[in-house]
């Protein structure tokens, strides 16, 4: 009995699992960049207003 033997899904897996180390690291430094850009607008949404109501107190008459 002869066993058959397929190239292109054996040429297949070992892509993947030559990539596969890659591209978890990948998908985690990607994820975590993401955080960091959403922490950093949110950063710069929170410092404009509180510059906006900074500028409203500084500008009220009779305030010193």
């Amino acid at each position: 009995m002869a066993t058959s033997f397929d190239p292109t899904s054996t040429a297949t897996n070992l892509a993947t699992a030559y990539v596969q180390p890659a591209q978890t690291l990948l998908d985690a430094q990607t994820k975590a960049a993401q955080t960091a850009s959403t922490g950093l607008t949110q950063l710069q949404s929170a410092l404009s207003a509180f510059k906006t109501a900074m500028a409203a107190l500084s500008s009220k008459p009779g305030q010193s």
